[in-house]
């Protein structure tokens, strides 16, 4: 089990050194959808 998890935590390790810039994009787009989303029931209410 504790192999188990330490090698999970190695991968985890090389995938996030391997695509350092995907979870900013990510958190980007769902800002971006999240603001679209606001503006839409902002002009609704107006």
């Amino acid at each position: 089990m504790g192999l188990f998890n330490h090698q999970e935590r190695i991968n985890r390790g090389q995938a996030m050194k391997a695509a350092p810039y995907q979870p900013v994009q990510e958190i980007e787009m769902i800002v971006e959808y999240f603001d679209e989303t606001l503006d839409s029931q902002v002009k609704e209410l107006e």
